[in-house]
């Protein structure tokens, strides 16, 4: 008879704790270093413990050794050091991983992942490695975060959630990725284009609800230009053409705004399938913050639903006359009003008025 076992491991420099096939380094400082042998499933048939779930927190792992365990279908990792800097022991000793969570895990130079089975991925990546590859026919839900890889290569044919978060990378491969139908990017604004154009590029145009804004969001004073990449709204709607749910953080929206400001406002294909749209905007002349707004109402046409969080630094007065003239020049639109700040809980003021 098989036992089907989860497995919860958190390391600190005050417990000890065990661990099936791994040998666990304990940091208590940069110069003492502690070994932990416990209960290794090396040399045993493993499929009788019938290991399904394992989170390990706050550790140092050493791969050598490291068992076939078949049965475990959910692998978390968090804040841990790996050495497998290629993910081979974990590709080869975990083949039917269905869920896989790698939070600030380190140690990696060209990681990659390939599991057929996985479904369920996010993947926090805490050093630079100069590569991620995933290679998994099965990826349903893929959360990645990192810095700036060389190369991102992406095969990943049932995926149909991303959530992306980077400043940059040379290349961005999307293989097989023509069906993701729910997109979130956090890109650093002076990529945005370049990120953008790639999805163009691997035909990744099914995207129906879509949320964009920058990894670090340039500090906006009322009252002062930033200094921003110009991306315009009609060309971001000409790349996902089928959208019908948008949101843009504020760094988002004021890239478009500014746009509108310096140039023309097309018409995109995607603005026929709009319906939904949120922002985080910061007023700084409020007569072009209503005429973009007013261009997109003119311009896309099934576009009914439509919630503005305004910045909490600006001014009363300027908020009230941009929600009033709003709600009077398109009484039909279905408007949502709240307050955002950074590093605070966004807060809605008016519900559907």
């Amino acid at each position: 008879m098989m036992l089907k076992m989860s497995l919860m491991i958190f390391t600190s420099p005050s417990s000890i704790s065990f661990l099936i096939g791994f040998r666990v380094f304990l940091g208590l400082s940069s110069r003492c270093r502690f070994l932990i042998s416990g209960f290794n499933l090396v040399g045993d048939d493993p499929k009788r413990y019938g290991l399904v779930q394992l989170v390990i927190r706050n550790a140092w792992l050493a791969v050598d050794g490291l068992c076939l365990m078949p049965t475990l279908t959910n692998l978390t990792l968090e804040f841990v050091r790996l050495d497998d800097e290629d993910l081979n022991m974990i590709n080869t000793c975990f083949p039917n991983l269905t869920q896989l969570n790698l939070i600030g895990v380190g140690g990696f130079k060209e990681p990659s992942i390939n599991l057929s089975r996985l479904q369920i991925c996010q993947w926090s990546v805490s050093n630079a490695p100069l590569s991620l590859t995933i290679c998994a026919p099965s990826l349903v839900d893929f959360h990645l975060k990192c810095i700036k890889p060389k190369l991102i290569f992406l095969d990943a044919p049932s995926l149909s959630n991303f959530n992306l978060s980077l400043e940059n990378t040379d290349e961005l491969v999307l293989k097989n990725c023509g069906n993701i139908q729910c997109l979130q990017l956090e890109v650093e604004c002076l990529s945005l284009g370049f990120i953008l154009s790639m999805f163009r590029r691997y035909h990744c145009i099914v995207v129906e609800r879509l949320n964009l804004d920058f990894v670090r969001r340039t500090q906006i004073v009322i009252g002062v230009e930033v200094d921003q990449v110009e991306f315009g709204f009609d060309i971001l709607l000409n790349y996902f053409p089928n959208i019908r749910y948008l949101s843009l953080g504020s760094g988002a929206w004021h890239a478009m705004e500014s746009s509108f400001r310096s140039g023309s406002f097309e018409n995109a294909t995607g603005m026929k399938t709009l319906k939904e749209l949120i922002a985080h905007i910061v007023v700084l002349e409020i007569e072009f913050t209503l005429a973009f707004i007013f261009s997109i109402l003119d311009k896309c046409t099934q576009l009914g639903d439509i919630s503005m969080l305004i910045h909490s630094d600006v001014d009363p007065c300027v908020a009230g006359n941009l929600i009033s003239t709003c709600r009077s020049k398109f009484p039909g639109v279905r408007w949502r009003w709240g307050i955002w700040k950074e590093g605070i809980k966004d807060t809605w003021v008016s519900d559907g008025i």
